[in-house]
């Protein structure tokens, strides 16, 4: 059911969104993988704007989106592999997260990758049910099927990246570090999140 967008909260994270996406465009390491990074958000914006102002999404879908794309910048400014978490954690926690964790390699790569499945289900939930006949319980199935889907398609556009740009560039896109399973692990965690998220629908039922 399509309602009236709140403008408030419209503006509100586009400004909040604009001002992170300037400053962690500032005194970036690896140029050319940051333009990579934020290539597919630039393209993933425009349609997010037009179907919340059409009254598509829901407000708990924009502020999930909004907080996806926080996270995916803060990325795509440190280059994913180097975000340096566990140094906050040692600064704040006065411990090693990765320490704490068992934690042999930098995993931003893989909380984002979750946090697509958990954050994109609802968007995706409002999307398909303003445009498709289906009946709840298909949408539902058919909604996890598609991010599964879409995120094995990114891993594919991964590879096929870090195949055309090729040297340090490709591999930090690639953000492997070694691990021949990545692919597989990334993928698993998008398809956990988006299961994971399906207590969201009660946002969607009080906010209609």
């Amino acid at each position: 059911m399509e309602k009236s967008p709140n403008l408030k909260l419209f503006w509100t994270l586009n400004i909040l969104f604009i001002t992170e996406w300037i400053f962690f465009a500032i005194g970036v390491d690896d140029r050319k993988t940051w333009m990579l990074e934020n290539a597919m958000t630039l393209l993933f914006i425009a349609p997010v704007v037009y179907y919340y102002l059409k009254g598509v999404f829901s407000n708990s879908s924009y502020v999930m989106i909004f907080i996806f794309l926080v996270i995916h910048t803060l990325g795509a400014h440190y280059t994913y592999s180097l975000v340096p978490y566990d140094e906050w954690s040692k600064d704040i926690l006065g411990t090693s997260l990765n320490e704490l964790l068992g934690f042999e390699r930098n995993h931003y790569d893989r909380l984002v990758h979750f946090m697509f499945g958990l954050l994109v289900f609802l968007p995706l939930i409002d999307l398909f049910s303003a445009k498709s006949p289906l009946k709840k319980s298909w949408l539902v199935s058919y909604v996890l099927l598609v991010l599964a889907a879409a995120s094995t398609a990114y891993e594919l556009i991964e590879w096929g990246a870090a195949v055309t740009f090729g040297g340090e560039t490709g591999m930090a896109y690639l953000g492997t570090q070694g691990d021949v399973w990545d692919a597989h692990k990334d993928i698993a965690l998008a398809t956990l999140g988006s299961f994971l998220a399906i207590p969201f629908l009660k946002l969607r039922k009080s906010e209609k």
